[in-house]
């Protein structure tokens, strides 16, 4: 009898900064080519400083996989 394991989460916390372009670029191409099921529960974007068009974004989540 085949045994498929015990479904394990990893937490994880990505962050990365760029334009808005590029923030929505990374995120698609996240949510396109991962091979892995995931969970995103927060996905927040802010202005580093008021004068920089530069965005931080910060993607939490949890990874699944089987043990």
């Amino acid at each position: 009898a085949d045994v498929l394991g015990i479904m394990s989460e990893i937490s994880f916390t990505f962050n990365t900064e760029g334009n808005y372009t590029d923030l929505s670029s990374i995120l698609q191409q996240i949510l396109k080519s991962s091979n892995r099921l995931f969970a995103i529960n927060s996905v927040n974007v802010r202005k580093i400083d008021d004068e920089s068009q530069t965005l931080l974004m910060s993607i939490v989540g949890k990874s699944y996989y089987i043990k």
